[in-house]
C-alpha cells in the first residue's frame, strides 16, 4: 500500500520522510489531505533511470488519456492522427521533464572562463542555472504545442507559465515589434539576458533591417510610443522614416522606457550580416531573434569600454556552461 505523507511531515520531520522513502521506495505527498504529488526515489543514484521510469508512466497515462477522450459523447470520431497527436504532446512534455532532471544535476567543470568570472564576482552557480532555464525555454513544449483536443492536461502540466528571465517593459516592446512585423535582432543585454545573464536592465536595444519598408513599420511603432530622443528630450525629434534612416544610432525614451535602435553593431555589422550570427527565443507568447552568445562577445570586446570587458566575462562563462550543458544533454539522452 502506498503510504502518504503530508507536506507538514516533509517540513517539521524530514529525517522521517527520507526514511519512508528509502524502505517503500515510493510515497504520496499530500496536501489538507489531498494527494498532490508522488515521490520515487532514485536506485542506485541512477536519475536516467527514474525519469525513464516516469516516463513510461506519462506514455501510458497518455495512451489512457486518449482511450478515454475516444469513448466520450460526441468523439467517437476521434481520429488516429488525433491520438498520436495527443500522445506526441505527452512525449514533448516528457522529453522537457528529462531536460530539466539533467541540466539540474550535472556536474560543472571549472574552465578558465568560469575561474575569471569566478574570481571577478560572479555567482557561477547563479549563471549554471540561468543557462539551465534558458535552455528549457528552447524546448517546444515550453509553448502551446497542441490544441485539439484533450490537450488540457499537456498546457496545465507545464511549468513555464510566462517569460521570467526579462523585465515587463522589454517584453511588452518585443511584442509590438514582433506585432508591427518590424525586421529586427535583440543585441546588449536582453540578448544577454535571453542566454542566461544574470544582470538586470530593462533597457531594450535592437539591430534592424534598413529596407524601406521596415523603417516605416519602426517609424509607425516609435510615433505610437511617443518616442523622443534620450539625450537631449527637449529637440525636436519626429520619428519618421527619413529621420530615423539618417542616424545611424538613435537612443530613445519611450512610453514603455529606454530604447536604442542601431543600424550597424561594432565587431558584427549589419542587420545583413547578423542573420548568420542570431538565434530565435522564445518570449512569453511569441519568438523573437538574438545575438548568439558569440556575437555578443564580439560585439562587447570591439566597443572595448571598461564596463564591456567585465561583462565579456560573464559572457565567456555562459559559453563555457552552455557547451557543457549541452555535452550532458548528449551523453543523458
Amino acid at each position: 500500500m502506498l503510504r502518504m505523507l503530508s507536506m507538514r511531515d516533509l517540513r517539521n520531520t524530514p529525517g522521517r520522510f527520507w526514511k519512508t522513502l528509502k524502505g517503500d521506495r515510493m510515497i504520496a505527498l499530500s496536501v489538507n489531505g489531498v494527494p498532490k504529488a508522488v515521490v520515487v526515489s532514485v536506485p542506485d543514484g541512477d536519475l536516467e533511470a527514474a525519469v525513464r521510469l516516469v516516463t513510461r508512466v506519462r506514455a501510458q497515462e497518455a495512451t489512457d488519456a486518449a482511450e478515454r477522450i475516444g469513448a466520450e459523447p460526441g468523439t467517437e470520431g476521434m481520429t488516429l492522427d488525433e491520438t498520436g497527436a495527443e500522445i506526441s504532446a505527452a512525449r514533448r512534455l516528457d522529453e522537457f521533464e528529462r531536460v530539466k532532471a539533467i541540466v539540474s544535476s550535472y556536474r560543472l567543470v571549472d574552465t578558465p572562463a568560469i575561474v575569471a568570472a569566478r574570481e571577478y564576482g560572479y555567482d557561477i552557480g547563479l549563471l549554471k542555472h540561468s543557462v539551465a532555464e534558458a535552455s528549457r525555454y528552447q524546448l517546444p513544449n515550453a509553448q502551446p504545442a497542441y490544441a485539439g483536443r484533450g490537450s488540457t492536461y499537456v498546457r496545465e502540466a507545464r511549468d513555464v507559465p510566462g517569460d521570467r528571465r526579462i523585465a515587463p517593459e522589454a517584453v511588452t516592446m518585443l511584442r509590438q515589434l514582433a506585432t508591427y512585423e518590424v525586421r529586427f535582432v535583440v543585441i546588449g543585454g536582453v540578448a544577454a539576458q535571453l542566454h542566461g545573464s544574470a544582470r538586470i536592465t530593462k533597457d531594450l536595444d535592437i539591430l534592424y533591417d534598413t529596407a524601406p519598408d521596415n523603417i516605416e513599420r519602426l517609424a509607425a511603432l516609435l510615433i505610437r510610443w511617443r518616442s523622443y530622443l534620450r539625450v537631449d528630450p527637449g529637440l525636436p525629434f519626429t520619428p519618421d522614416a527619413r529621420t530615423i534612416k539618417s542616424i545611424e544610432v538613435l537612443t530613445l525614451e519611450t512610453e514603455h522606457g529606454k530604447f536604442d535602435v542601431l543600424q550597424r553593431v561594432a565587431g558584427v555589422g549589419t542587420y545583413a550580416d547578423a542573420l548568420a550570427a542570431m538565434r530565435p527565443f522564445p518570449v512569453a507568447d511569441f519568438a523573437v531573434n538574438a545575438l548568439s552568445l558569440e556575437s555578443l562577445i564580439k560585439s562587447k570586446l570591439a566597443a572595448g569600454r571598461p564596463r564591456d570587458k567585465t561583462e565579456v566575462l560573464e559572457l565567456e562563462a555562459l559559453r563555457t556552461i552552455a557547451e557543457q550543458q549541452r555535452a550532458a544533454l548528449e551523453d543523458g539522452g
